[in-house]
């Protein structure tokens, strides 16, 4: 006797009614896999479809899926008089098709064996029904004009990633022992160069105290106004793309592309803005170091993203576009979002601001491990309160210091050097913690290193970068 009472038997799409994709047969071979030898294959079964019941077609089939699924977390025995007498209890044995139906699908099972293939059918079949749905509810908001097109946009785009995820399948337990040889042969090259495991920030005391950039791990680079976040993330961003050719996309939320380049042509042509301004450089010098600017960052994997509105799904489905395209130098390995206090998140809008950036903190996080990347996020200080800033003063909500892996705070000691900016790494889940020092030449919008003399008190010029401009090969203002 089969089961009689099923979804649907398809989907319509406009004035069409077409079938949807299903995968029936495979759903009997699951259920009867799992009824016979439920120990042996429930771990393969959860591992592809979930513990809940969404993929399966047949109404039955869901409902008993649930229903076995739940006795596996309860740690109920299976067996078939112990599911005939809990859906007896639950009133739902008749529709499943009765202890007949249990036992043609308990002697219809070709092989426990193959049930991990058996469940990946019913999961393909899934997806299928899912991007049908989803096209009719495209078309549905798109003609409806119930919102505008980018909110229809940012919600299909959020549905199609999950999707994605979905169609991959869960992740699995792995023995310890997995991947020792490569962390093993990892360490000893970080011994061997001495170089750091991850990426570098270009200024040397602080990567020796975080240990460079690692992927999976969010930054949080926090300071009061106009103290110089966007201006030290974008060396860090050039610095990555130029010095190490790795991928870097920067998210700018306060500042458009155009200025960004422009401080990037200050910075790397060695271009002081007051200098043009006042015109107290010859034509043709500046020419050559604009010339040379131009033509060191057409060469760099530096990717820049601006504009309001952008959301956790906007960062993920831009990185996921670009490294689809297999840029020269690899996918992308450090995003900056500058920054998080104006993100805005679809779902927590309405509610107060704090479970808001909450939110927006965790989805970052989750980006950050999912598509192996480092990611650095800016916060703003408020403006009140003098000082050294510390973790308390992280606006919004405490999930911010909770998610990150590292919080950097910007600023400017009371009796400090004009130009020297300290680093207060304040958070550092693999390491220790401390203070360092960066000079920041605010004309050319560059933060450089800095390297103290045995007495503390005393700094030397800043360490002169490998990026920085030749003067003896260009000319001098």
């Amino acid at each position: 006797m089969r089961a009689r009472l099923w979804r649907g038997c398809g989907l319509r799409m406009g004035d069409q009614y077409r079938i949807a994709p299903q995968a029936v047969e495979a759903e009997r071979s699951v259920l009867g896999a799992l009824l016979v030898e439920p120990d042996e294959v429930v771990g393969e079964v959860v591992r592809v479809l979930g513990a809940t019941a969404r993929m399966f077609y047949v109404e039955p089939h869901s409902m008993l899926y649930a229903h076995l699924t739940q006795m596996y977390l309860q740690r109920t025995p299976i067996d078939p008089t112990t599911v005939l007498e809990r859906l007896s209890r639950a009133g739902r044995l008749e529709e499943i098709g009765g202890s007949a139906y249990l036992a043609e699908l308990i002697s219809a099972v070709p092989s426990t064996a193959n049930v991990g293939y058996y469940a990946q059918l019913v999961r393909d079949a899934f997806v299928l029904r899912e991007l049908m749905a989803l096209g009719e509810q495209l078309t549905r908001a798109a003609g409806a004009g119930s919102g505008s097109p980018m909110e229809v946009l940012e919600s299909t785009e959020g549905a199609l990633l999950a999707l994605r995820d979905a169609a991959h399948g869960g992740r699995e337990l792995t023995p310890v022992a997995v991947g020792l040889e490569e962390d093993i042969s990892a360490i000893m090259d970080i011994y061997a160069s001495g170089t750091l495991g991850g990426l570098s920030t270009g200024i040397s005391s602080q990567d020796r105290i975080l240990g460079g950039l690692q992927p999976g791990d969010v930054t949080i680079l926090a300071a009061r106004p106009s103290v110089g976040k966007t201006a030290f993330s974008l060396n860090v961003a050039r610095y990555v793309a130029m010095e190490q050719e790795s991928a870097v996309a920067f998210f700018s939320l306060e500042m458009s592309a155009r200025k960004l380049r422009t401080r990037l042509l200050y910075m790397v042509g060695r271009v002081s803005k007051m200098e043009v301004v006042d015109r107290r450089c010859k034509q043709i010098d500046l020419e050559q170091r604009l010339e040379y600017a131009r033509g060191r960052l057409s060469k760099i994997p530096l990717y820049v993203f601006d504009g309001g509105g952008i959301t956790p799904a906007t960062i993920r489905g831009e990185l996921r576009r670009l490294n689809r395209k297999q840029p020269p130098h690899g996918r992308v390995k450090l995003v900056v979002v500058d920054y998080l206090q104006l993100m805005t998140h679809p779902e927590k809008s309405n509610q107060n601001r704090e479970a808001e950036v909450a939110a927006l903190s965790r989805e970052l996080k989750a980006l950050a491990v999912e598509e192996h990347v480092h990611v650095m996020a800016l916060s703003q200080l408020s403006r009140a309160g003098d000082g050294e800033p510390d973790l308390k003063h992280l606006r919004e909500s405490g999930a911010i210091e909770q998610d990150a892996d590292a919080v950097i705070f910007l600023y400017r000691a009371p009796d400090a050097q004009e130009g020297l900016i300290t680093l207060k790494i304040a958070k550092n889940r693999d390491g220790e913690t401390g203070v360092c020092e960066a000079y920041f030449r605010k004309d050319y919008q560059e933060f450089r290193a800095v390297v103290r003399e045995r007495d503390p008190a005393t700094v030397t010029s800043p360490v002169q970068s490998e990026y920085e401009y030749d003067e003896d090969e260009h000319g001098a203002f």
